[in-house]
């Protein structure tokens, strides 16, 4: 019997964009959890104001629970195989340490 992610992979999937679609460039995100969902900003610029960076969000991405665990499971998926074929993806310490 295949599993989940067999099944997944063979299945065509259609997406239809709506008039509402956009796209956003980010450098950086900030991960943030309610009480209900998972809220994902996305940035793209900081700016050194006094001795702080201040970051510049351009979008907000809020998934219900259930969304988040897959996105999560999908994108160590999809990273883990780009690994794999290109090496490891270095993050360095100051993209590490938005949220610290």
């Amino acid at each position: 019997m295949e599993d989940i992610e067999e099944q997944q992979e063979n299945k065509e999937i259609q997406v239809v964009r709506t008039p509402l679609f956009g796209r956003t460039y980010a450098t950086n995100a900030l991960v943030a959890i309610t009480d209900c969902d998972v809220r994902i900003e996305l940035m793209n610029e900081k700016f050194q104001h006094e001795d702080k960076w201040i970051y510049h969000s351009d979008h907000m991405a809020i998934l219900t629970m259930q969304a988040a665990k897959k996105l999560l499971l999908d994108l160590n998926k999809k990273i883990s195989k780009y690994e794999e074929e290109n090496g490891e993806i270095e993050v360095n310490s100051d993209r590490l340490n938005v949220d610290n």
